[in-house]
Formats: structure tokens, sequence, C-alpha cells
């Protein structure tokens, strides 16, 4: 029986299912087939965490070129996580970015010391504050909270009252 591959599923998640086509099937096509599947499952979850990985740095990297933003490897195991908060990730940074023209930006994970609960924070740090930065901050976060209706993931816009320069 001859199998033709059929690949499905969205970029993140590649399935290949075989299905007959004929009832003979030769030892080179059987060699070819088994060549194009991954040999392990940690294979296919390494893979999807590399093209995922990849992504998300697209995302991030594309607001780092100013000077302005910053990250780290914790934010891409989050985002990782809870992948469908990449989609929302530039619409935030870019409203973070219009409102708060004066700070730079610090993407963490925030990780609650007291119960397993973790989310995103982005940190605005100014080279001085005044009493309307929490004002203008708090304006920041109503503007993204509906972004992040139905999201799996969760993040928080606020001050460490750092000074940047």
């Amino acid at each position: 029986m001859k199998f033709q591959p059929t690949v499905f599923g969205n970029p993140i998640q590649k399935w290949i299912v075989f299905y007959p086509v004929s009832i003979f099937l030769q030892q080179t096509e059987i060699d070819n087939i088994a060549n194009n599947i991954p040999i392990s499952y940690s294979e296919v979850i390494d893979n999807e965490t590399t093209i995922l990985n990849k992504k998300i740095r697209e995302v991030l990297e594309k607001f780092t070129n100013n000077f302005r933003f910053s990250y780290n490897e914790d934010v891409l195991k989050y985002l990782s996580k809870y992948p469908d908060m990449i989609e929302v990730m530039p619409n935030i940074l870019q409203i973070a970015f219009e409102e708060l023209k004066n700070a730079k930006f610090k993407l963490e994970v925030y990780h609650d010391p007291e119960i397993e609960d973790e989310y995103l924070i982005l940190y605005a740090r100014f080279p001085n504050y005044n009493k309307d930065i929490i004002e203008k901050i708090d304006a920041v976060g109503k503007k993204c909270i509906d972004l992040l209706i139905n999201k799996s993931g969760w993040l928080i816009v606020d001050t460490d009252f750092k000074i940047e320069n």
C-alpha cells in the first residue's frame, strides 16, 4: 500500500498524516517518507520551541532597535507558554511607546513569591519622576486591557521608580 503524506496544522504545529493511495509501496519510498518524520517527541517539541522562540524574538526585536526597550530570556519562556500573547505584544508596546515618550522600558516576568502565579510586567523607567507619572502609566494599562481579554497570559504596565538616563 502506498502512502501519501499530508501536512496540516498551523505554522507552530505541523502534523503529518499518511493515508493509503495504492497497494504497493517500494522500500525507497518508505525510506524517503521515514527520513522526513521526527525521530522522537522531544525533537518535535524542540523544533516547535525553536520556531516559536524565533517568532517571539522577531516581534520583540522590532522594539529593541531604538534602545528604549529590553527583555530577558524569562520573557521568551513565558511567551512560549502563552503563545496567544505574542499577537498583542506589538500593540501593547506601541501604546506604551506613544503614551510614555520619555520612558525606557524593561519587559520581565513577575513570579509571585506567595502563590504559583506569573505574568509579564512592562516597567516604564524615567529620567525623573513627577506626580503625573502614575496617572500616565495607569492610562496606558487601561488602553491595553482590552487587548488582553481572553488571552491565556497577562501583562501589567508599571514602574519600579528606577532612574533611566
